[in-house]
């Protein structure tokens, strides 16, 4: 199968990552020709450059460029297997003049990447919810400090890395309705989502050192809780999953990789599989990415 990349920054953990998977990347496209060159050279990549009709005949793309191109590139190659990173929707709302149209054909769905799933701790949470052991689920509590450099506003660190965790909790109970948007200005937003009966408490906010996220679901039996952290020059640092605040899982650094990467790796692999006739129901099609990413959206 012929494999083709677009973008260079998180391109480059997708190309290693179909690396482990056994795919080889046969075209990289990126903005600059000079990034494509040096990447290129760096990865063994023998085709490369700026224009995208160099993929017309790759039979599986990665969009992994900026969030603003993701809608216009998956509708482009249609009909071809399409990795698509998240978010789909452009964090500025007026770049989204491509929603509502069909992103797949019936026979070759496109998937948007939503990674946060396949890490162990919330595939331990996941666990205990399938499990039974929290009981009926009445709240959920979600924040996420932002320490990354970045002028956007809060509505789009909300779809830019909040989306995280939302994307697993879409999966688990439901896609999102606003209830009401507590606080939003350029430091803090609060939003009260519903799904169904369950409420949902998320919050974003900026932070200059660290950036971490935070979730807690409780139910009528016992509370699950567990979060992530990083610092500059750091790695991701994945909290324990904590059941009634006993530890479940461990914390998990980079040793020996990047957890984001294997969650990643995971991902993708599963994608692939579904192509092949696995199911899994934690994948996001592009249309059902649609629908979840704008029922995200603070009423104005």
């Amino acid at each position: 199968m012929r494999v083709g990349v677009i973008g260079g920054q998180w391109g480059r953990v997708h190309i290693a990552a179909l690396k482990r998977l056994g795919l080889s990347t046969d075209v990289l496209v990126t903005r600059r020709q000079e990034s494509a060159r040096r990447i290129a050279a760096e990865e063994g990549i023998a085709t490369f450059g700026t224009d995208v009709s160099l993929l017309d005949d790759c039979e599986l793309i990665v969009v992994a460029s900026p969030n603003h191109t993701h809608s216009a590139y998956i509708q482009h190659f249609q009909g071809k297997k399409v990795i698509c990173e998240k978010p789909l929707l452009a964090l500025s709302q007026h770049q989204n003049s491509e929603l509502g149209k069909s992103y797949e054909s019936a026979a070759v769905p496109c998937y948007v990447n939503y990674a946060f799933a396949f890490q162990p701790n919330i595939e331990a949470m996941t666990q205990l919810i399938e499990q039974g052991e929290l009981g009926n689920i009445n709240r959920v509590d979600v924040s996420y400090a932002i320490g990354f450099a970045g002028e956007h506003s809060m509505t789009e660190w909300l779809l830019e890395v909040a989306i995280h965790p939302l994307s697993w909790l879409a999966k688990a109970f439901g896609l999102f309705q606003v209830k009401c948007s507590r606080h939003i200005d350029t430091e803090r937003l609060a939003i009260d989502y519903r799904i169904g009966d369950l409420e949902v408490a998320v919050t974003v906010s900026r932070c200059e050192v660290i950036s971490a996220w935070d979730i807690t679901i409780g139910g009528d039996k016992g509370e699950a809780s567990t979060g992530g952290r990083f610092a500059p020059d750091t790695e991701w640092e994945l909290m324990p999953c904590l059941h009634d605040g006993e530890e479940i899982t461990t914390t998990i650094r980079k040793s020996p990789e990047c957890p984001w990467f294997l969650a990643n790796l995971r991902s993708v692999e599963t994608i692939l599989r579904a192509w092949d006739g696995e199911r899994n129901s934690s994948l996001f099609t592009a249309s059902q990415a649609e629908r979840f990413e704008l029922s995200l959206l603070p009423q104005e």
